[in-house]
Parts: C-alpha cells; structure tokens; sequence
C-alpha cells in the first residue's frame, strides 16, 4: 500500500477482493448485487500522512469498468 502518495486510486470487485482490501473499507462498501452495478468513494482520512482515496468497486468485472469511466468522465480533458 503506498504511504508517500497523495492520492491512491484503487479499481477492485466485490466478488474479488484484492490483497489490501483492508487498507480501504470502501470495498465492501453498498455496491448493489446486479450485473454492471458500481460504487464510487471518496476517502480523505484524518490523518495528512494518509494519502486520500478514489474507491471504485464494480459487483462484476464490467462493473469496475463503468466506474472507471464515470471518473475518468469527472475530470475533463481540454
């Protein structure tokens, strides 16, 4: 898990949980239980020597891939 970063962004699935799924409780967050279903979160911790995190959780594979795009989608290419 990076400690000297600013902001982390982690892409994951509800039904694969990564190995730092600890780190972030956004995982396990309300994605609901349908085809191509995403969560998106925000985590700025208390702590300044914590990086902030961008939590995207898909319930499947296409999911993860839809929320990907809604952020990518947030910050505008000119």
């Amino acid at each position: 898990w990076p400690t000297k970063a600013k902001t982390v962004i982690t892409i994951s699935t509800k039904t694969h949980l990564p190995a730092w799924h600890a780190q972030v409780d956004a995982v396990s967050g309300s994605v609901p239980a349908k085809n191509e279903a995403f969560s998106l979160r925000i985590i700025i911790p208390p702590k300044y020597s914590e990086p902030n995190v961008i939590a995207v959780t898909g319930f499947d594979s296409r999911g993860a891939m839809f929320g990907v795009k809604s952020v990518l989608c947030a910050f505008p290419v000119e």
